[in-house]
């Protein structure tokens, strides 16, 4: 596959890119200023170059002219905001081959690299497409992008969490609480009245809640001495 360097100033540009293109399949290096630049090229031999457009520690200018000093040398693309887009000249004032706007859209940078490296476009979509869909096909492009989404992982200490049916159960009973509550007076609750409601709850109390609370709150206990040890 291509090898693609990144010299982007912005760091959130840099990881989202990075984790992109290494998804698809691409080789990458990546620098965050212009110091290391000539040594990265000449190293590393990338086909193509990523740089910010105009930066304070990037600047598109004088990257092209470490990197376009040869017409073999490496592509170069552009990342520019939308209003520095709209200059029609823009490409050749930066000799750049391509400007993709910023904030980045896969799509849009997938587009770019395919079409200054000479890679079959629709063969790079498929993957990013793959990427996108999960099994249940609820997943967020950007977030599998950027390595956010995670399979939820099993429990092996302690008993199973509660299920939704479970939770809306317990909700229901604490809002009848809430509702219910006696009204506090300038010291507190008055005494009958506590002893009235915790009778009340008791009777409504989930004694199989009430097991798995203490089961939960024993196997919490056993991982902290297992931890301590």
């Amino acid at each position: 596959m291509k090898k693609i360097l990144l010299c982007i100033e912005d760091y959130n540009e840099l990881l989202f890119l990075e984790g992109l293109l290494k998804k698809l399949g691409f080789d990458i290096e990546s620098i965050r200023n212009e110091a290391a630049l000539s040594e990265k090229v000449i190293g590393f031999s990338p086909d193509v170059v990523i740089a910010t457009g105009d930066g304070n520690k990037v600047q598109g200018q004088r990257v092209s002219k470490k990197v376009k000093k040869k017409d073999s040398g490496p592509k170069l693309i552009l990342l520019f905001p939308r209003l520095k887009l709209r200059n029609q000249n823009l490409l050749s004032q930066y000799t750049a081959d391509a400007a993709v706007e910023t904030p980045l859209n896969p799509r849009s940078i997938i587009n770019s690299v395919c079409q200054v490296a000479g890679i079959d476009v629709d063969l790079i979509t498929q993957k990013f497409e793959k990427l996108s869909i999960s099994k249940d096909g609820q997943n967020d492009p950007m977030q599998i992008i950027q390595g956010k989404t995670k399979t939820p992982e099993k429990r092996t200490d302690g008993p199973p969490l509660p299920s939704e049916e479970e939770n809306s159960i317990r909700m229901k009973h604490y809002k009848e609480l809430l509702k219910n509550a006696p009204q506090s007076h300038v010291n507190g609750f008055p005494h009958n009245r506590v002893a009235d409601e915790t009778a009340e709850i008791r009777k409504w109390a989930n004694h199989n809640d009430v097991k798995q609370i203490d089961e939960e709150r024993k196997a919490f206990v056993r991982a902290l001495f297992k931890k301590g040890s």
